[in-house]
């Protein structure tokens, strides 16, 4: 979040002719905002398997390591939508908020209350359509993990460690 939205929010800025050209490209645009996650997230399994967790051997490290990364993950898009939303509206903090945005910006109120609406409206199917999708996302983490960990510590699987891509990180993390 602190170095992929800012560098993201770049290059899909519409000041910018790259930002225009994908505005323009939609399937374009959705290949490259998935490459930021892919970039970040494998870049930071690397130094974090070359660095952090250079003396860990096991094949363990690598699946906790996704266990850790994909729950944290599931907890901070499921738990801080739905739980504090839903928290929000239930104490009538919510109620408080809205009384702030009508005396501050009467007009933006109506957007508040859809928002309030929408929440109300969701579905069961959604939210375990949700909850499965986040099972799926921790299963991926955890193999993009291994996958990670194996290119870094088993020399002898040259297809995961002979990429330029990695050769470069690795170069990097070396002189760290």
């Amino acid at each position: 979040m602190i170095l992929e939205k800012p560098i993201q929010s770049l290059v899909i800025s519409k000041n910018f002719s790259l930002g225009l050209f994908l505005s323009s490209h939609p399937i374009l645009l959705a290949f490259v905002l998935g490459l930021f996650p892919g970039i970040f997230e494998e870049t930071g399994r690397l130094l974090a398997f070359k660095t952090l967790l250079k003396n860990r051997k096991n094949k363990e490290t690598a699946i906790s390591y996704g266990i850790g990364h994909g729950c944290f993950e599931a907890m901070a898009i499921l738990g801080m939508t739905y739980i504090s939303f839903a928290c929000m509206i239930n104490s009538g903090t919510f109620v408080n908020i809205i009384n702030q945005v009508k005396e501050k910006a009467p007009d933006q109120v109506g957007a508040y209350y859809n928002l309030a609406d929408q929440i109300a409206k969701t579905s069961i199917f959604l939210v375990g359509a949700s909850i499965i999708e986040r099972v799926l996302a921790i299963l991926l983490q955890i193999g993009l993990s291994i996958l990670v960990f194996y290119a870094c510590k088993d020399k002898k699987k040259f297809w995961l460690n002979n990429s330029p891509y990695f050769n470069r990180f690795y170069c990097w993390s070396k002189l760290c």
